[in-house]
């Protein structure tokens, strides 16, 4: 019995540690913040090394944040002045698919001299891993609102791309800025979230 309320209790630190860092981190961003990208953008982004979760399903894919973060916080020897960084997706699906069946890898940004993977438990099919995701040139824009409402702009951004010359060179990926906090009531018209394609210039001429 002691041994499971100190388990118990060690849970619940990491849950409240958690609130507290992920609020910090994205609790106060603003569309202010994001100017540049609230109308679509090609911009230049560098290489990030990345802890990633990958699964399959929709399902998988919402329950995955908790492990990310759990996972996060048993790196060892992670530098002291490196400040947690908002979490993003890569999708690998057809949309036209059922969505339990859609390959998504979730992560968060890690510094280069973290090399070892944390131990933790994770549920069958799911992996945890440390990758390097490539950028280079991207096409992004900020989406203001729910989840079910990123269609639009969605279709706005790839529709900017061909404008613009270029062609999709990469995953669809998604930067969650500012979104449901664990335990907190949230409004999703309040969501911010980077839209983001690698991108390539395009051989076919519009």
């Amino acid at each position: 019995m002691k041994k499971i309320i100190i388990i118990g209790v060690i849970v619940l630190v990491v849950i409240i540690i958690s609130v507290i860092l992920y609020s910090s981190m994205a609790g106060g961003a603003s569309v202010a913040q994001f100017e540049d990208i609230k109308e679509p953008k090609i911009n230049n982004k560098s290489s990030q090394k990345m802890l990633v979760i990958k699964g399959v399903g929709l399902t998988n894919f919402k329950n995955s944040f908790g492990d990310l973060f759990g996972a996060y916080y048993k790196i060892k020897n992670m530098p002291k002045d490196f400040k947690m960084q908002t979490p993003k997706s890569r999708w690998f699906a057809d949309v036209n698919t059922s969505d339990d069946t859609w390959a998504f890898s979730a992560g968060v940004a890690i510094p280069d001299s973290i090399n070892e993977v944390p131990q933790v438990k994770l549920k069958d099919g799911i992996t945890l891993e440390i990758e390097t995701w490539e950028y280079g040139e991207v096409a992004e824009v900020l989406h203001i609102g729910g989840y079910d409402k990123e269609t639009p702009t969605i279709e706005k951004l790839i529709n900017f791309i061909k404008q613009s010359g270029y062609e999709i060179a990469g995953p669809h990926e998604e930067e969650y800025v500012k979104g449901p906090m664990p335990f907190i009531p949230s409004d999703p018209n309040k969501y911010l979230t980077i839209i983001r394609y690698q991108v390539k210039k395009s051989e076919v001429k519009n």
